[in-house]
């Protein structure tokens, strides 16, 4: 049947809006939302039919759905429109897909998208469907990763991912369930390499492909020349989601504080990993001999056991030349009777990025159980040693007009400009900067250019510029503000639930409700 006869028989059974959503491939998935947006109701008469359509979908990810596939059914799902009052025409059969796609939303264990599996998309197929854009599939000249090859990370609940920022959903397997060496030598991670080897996008390395895509500096290392065996020599480490804060861009997946908010609000419950459920301990800690560099995160490294457990382990192998990195919220030194500086003073490398995103009431606002004073405290306990101290910043709404603040008192502390570093929230995108509007980009912006000219006349200010005209660029590249009501909606949920209020804290965003 033609696209237009069928449109027609549609408007004389249903009261119908109609959508050419092939301008998705043009603007993207902020755009579809702030579309669909548009029809969005409270309760829909049982006659009214919302008509979605594009001509062909473009297949990104050699092992997941067709792009646009995936994220209408995510922004159907995010906007609570019922399947029931949904049509799809397309001219190719995308039945499959569909049911792909909508059993990854349902599998997907970071986010809670509530899945209705008694309804399905009606859709039919139709020749000359109207599509202001046809994608072309891009060609890709290198989408490997050298940490397939060397690098070994363990998320919280044990699973062997291929990084920390991959999909959480796709491991290669999981340690309390087989040997550290079953899994790094298993069918599934070799056929991952050599798709990458033959070019290949895979959605499990998706966030850095769509960084890329971005003009975003990504975290993936190509592979230049041969790749020999698998000889792992850096690590990251999280063997618990053990925290002793609640931090508002976190989940229950790193915070065992936050896990039991999420039980109580959504029912979920977080799997995570613990020394003793381990299956072969002797040979991750076999691991260790070849290692050049271990990574621990958390959770809250410094509250582990097994943090401590692998530094015993390197200093009987006598590796202290081993470089230590840490990500920790700094709100503690001490493990038990252990003091952490007893063993870093052993190692002649170790780096400590502390996760400080703001300053005084920001942060302990920001990142729940922080004492801003117990932060300084420990800090003038760290300066008695040998480690380098970085301030690492995760730039959000939250701490947007702050942050800024807070690196001119770490200054005065005697932070050197290199040793501040600034990544982007992209994700819970509800708390990204890119939700701020208009007029409030505008302040930030101004605020931002004016640091830019005051580090412009300091020493070493280079790569700190850089990363402050990457928020300028990154707050100019993408509008979420139709997403300003759910970050109250979420930020006032947590208030009720953790006795806080946003308003007393963050008076820089006085009027910002009034853009709701």
């Amino acid at each position: 049947m033609q696209y237009n006869e069928l449109l027609d028989e549609l408007s004389n059974k249903y009261t119908t809006d109609v959508v050419d959503i092939s301008h998705y491939f043009e603007h993207g998935k902020d755009w579809l939302v702030k579309e669909l947006q548009k029809y969005k109701k409270e309760s829909f008469e049982n006659n009214y039919r919302l008509v979605l359509s594009y001509s062909r979908d473009l297949q990104e990810y050699i092992d997941e759905p067709p792009v646009l596939c995936c994220d209408l059914y995510k922004t159907i799902y995010e906007l609570d429109i019922s399947e029931f009052f949904v049509i799809l025409i397309t001219e190719q059969d995308v039945i499959e897909d569909l049911k792909e796609a909508k059993q990854l939303l349902k599998n997907n264990k970071s986010v809670f998208y509530t899945v209705d599996c008694e309804v399905d998309f009606k859709h039919y197929i139709a020749e000359g469907v109207n599509s202001a854009v046809v994608p072309e599939v891009q060609k890709n000249n290198n989408t490997s990763c050298r940490k397939l090859w060397d690098h070994l990370h363990i998320n919280t609940n044990g699973d062997i991912l291929p990084c920390c920022i991959s999909d959480h959903n796709q491991s290669f397997g999981n340690i309390t369930e087989q040997s550290i060496n079953e899994i790094l030598n298993s069918n599934k991670r070799k056929s991952f390499q050599n798709d990458m080897l033959n070019n290949k996008k895979l959605s499990a390395c998706k966030k850095c492909y769509e960084d890329e895509k971005n003009n975003i500096k990504s975290l993936r290392q190509p592979i230049i020349g041969d790749v020999n065996n698998i000889d792992i020599t850096t690590f990251d480490i999280r063997l618990s989601n053990l925290c002793n804060l609640k931090c508002r861009m976190c989940t229950g997946q790193y915070s065992s504080k936050i896990a039991k908010e999420e039980k109580n609000l959504y029912g979920a419950e977080y799997k995570t990993v613990d020394v003793d459920n381990i299956v072969d301990l002797d040979s991750l800690l076999g691991l260790l001999k070849n290692a050049t560099s271990i990574y621990f995160a958390g959770g809250e490294p410094l509250l582990m056991q097994s943090h401590y457990m692998i530094l015993d382990e390197l200093i009987r192998l006598k590796k202290f030349d081993t470089e230590l990195i840490y990500n920790t919220n700094l709100t503690t030194l001490k493990y038990k009777k252990l003091n952490v500086i007893d063993y870093w003073k052993q190692f002649h490398d170790v780096i400590i990025g502390a996760s400080i995103d703001a300053s005084d009431k920001h942060l302990e606002y920001i990142r729940e159980g922080t004492v801003w004073r117990d932060i300084i405290s420990n800090y003038n306990e760290l300066k008695t040693t040998d480690c380098k101290f970085e301030i690492t910043a995760n730039i959000n709404i939250y701490n947007a007009f702050n942050l800024i603040d807070n690196q001119k008192i770490w200054r005065r502390k005697g932070i050197p400009l290199p040793h501040f570093k600034i990544t982007l929230l992209t994700h819970p995108e509800h708390l990204s900067i890119q939700v701020l509007p208009t007029e409030y980009k505008r302040r930030l912006i101004n605020k931002i250019e004016s640091h830019i000219n005051e580090l412009n006349s300091q020493l070493n200010s280079d790569r700190l510029v850089d990363q402050w005209n990457s928020v300028i660029d990154h707050l100019n590249s993408g509008d979420k503000s139709h997403l300003l009501p759910k970050f109250f909606k979420e930020t006032q949920k947590l208030d009720q639930i953790r006795g806080t209020n946003f308003d007393e804290v963050f008076t820089e965003y006085a009027d910002l409700k009034s853009y709701l």
